[in-house]
C-alpha cells in the first residue's frame, strides 16, 4: 500500500493494536484491584457487574455516545 490510503491503513492498524493492549491492561488492573479487596463471592459478583456496566459506558463515550 502506498500513498494516503496506505498510511491511513497503517495508522488504523496501529491504533487498533494499541486500543486492544490498553483494554487488556485495564482489565488486568481492575481484576487485580478487585482480587486485592478480598470480596465475598456475592460482593465480587456485584463488583463484576458494576465494572462491566461502567466499561460499557466508557465504550459508548469513546464511540461518541452519551458518555459516563
Amino acid at each position: 500500500m502506498t500513498g494516503a490510503f496506505g498510511l491511513a491503513a497503517v495508522r488504523l492498524e496501529r491504533d487498533s493494536v494499541l486500543a486492544e493492549r490498553i483494554g487488556g491492561l485495564m482489565a488486568d488492573l481492575l481484576d487485580g484491584v478487585l482480587d486485592e479487596l478480598h470480596l465475598s463471592a456475592e460482593q465480587r459478583a456485584v463488583a463484576d457487574e458494576l465494572v462491566s456496566r461502567r466499561l460499557g459506558l466508557l465504550r459508548e463515550a469513546v464511540a461518541g455516545g452519551s458518555g459516563l
